[in-house]
């Protein structure tokens, strides 16, 4: 996913999106429904957002950068924000 992949997290985030259909019904004609009216079925496609965070890679990576910090001696507020 491009957004994933643009901001370097494709390592410890896992994206994915399901498309599901949504049904809903109408009347085919303006006016006061009957019992011979008609309704007409429109399916719209939605899609759902599912996402999966990997906790271990997250810690692996967090401590990577901490070691990283004190080879470079550079304030560690300034990072991870």
């Amino acid at each position: 996913m491009l957004g994933v992949a643009h901001r370097g997290a494709e390592g410890w985030i896992q994206v994915e999106t399901l498309p599901h259909e949504e049904e809903t019904y109408r009347q085919a004609k303006p006016g006061r429904p009957g019992k011979d009216t008609r309704y007409v079925c429109q399916v719209k496609t939605r899609l759902e957002l599912r996402y999966e965070i990997d906790i271990a890679r997250v810690t692996e990576l967090s401590h990577l950068q901490g070691k990283l910090l004190k080879l470079l001696a550079l304030p560690a507020t300034n990072y991870g924000r």
